[in-house]
Order: C-alpha cells, then structure tokens, then sequence
C-alpha cells in the first residue's frame, strides 16, 4: 500500500502541482502554454507484471494531460505526454538483475531519446 501511495503522489501530484503552477502563470501573464508528461506504455496502453502501482500512475498521466487540454484549450495551454517504452535506465537495469523479463526488442534507446520526443510534441526544431 505505501509503494501505491508514493508512486501516486510522485507520479501523479507532482504533475498536478507542475501543471498547476504552469498554468496559473500562464493565465496571469496571458501566454501559451505547452506541458509535457512523461508516461509509459505501462499504463492505459498495456501492462506487466508486478507493476500495479507504476502502471496506474503513469495511466493517471494521461487521463490528467487530456483533461487540462480540454480545460484551457482556449486559453492556448494544452498538456502532452509520451509514452515511451523501455528506456535504457537504472531502473530497467534494476528490474532485469532482479528478473524481470523486459521486452527489449532491438534494444532500449538511451533517455536522451526523449528530448527529440518533447521537442517534437511542442513543436520545436
């Protein structure tokens, strides 16, 4: 129960109070506004074993991300969020030395992937 609690007050309130404080902001100073979250494929689009507590946050995520949009869509703030695979972390690491059986496929790419993946959501070049 503890390892719910704090993957939900991690996962999913920090991404409310970021996004809290983002659009506050926003608002007041009256300019666009592009959030982005980092889910997973663990989530509302699949799950693994012996991961209840990150599947559900990070499921969470996405819900939360397509309520703010329709909120403030006409306020020109919006919220995104990818959701990667597996990435090449210490926390992948972890699980496969403990046994997970990870579906690598042709391998994991490193966290650095991500920036691209952000920089495309909010229209960067």
């Amino acid at each position: 129960m503890a390892d719910f609690r704090t993957a939900l007050e991690i996962i999913v309130t920090g991404a409310f109070l970021i996004t809290h404080a983002g659009v506050r902001e926003a608002l007041d100073a009256s300019r666009a506004l592009s959030i982005i979250a980092i889910s997973s494929v663990i989530s509302s689009l699949a799950s693994a074993p012996k991961r209840l507590a990150y599947a559900t946050s990070k499921a969470a995520l996405i819900g939360f991300a397509k309520s703010v949009t329709l909120d403030f869509i006409r306020d020109d703030i919006r919220r995104n969020v990818i959701c990667p695979g597996n990435i090449d972390t210490p926390s992948l690491r972890w699980r496969i030395a403990a046994g997970a059986r990870e579906d690598h496929g042709s391998g994991c790419p490193e966290p650095d992937i991500l920036v691209w993946a952000v920089a495309g959501a909010i229209g960067a070049s």
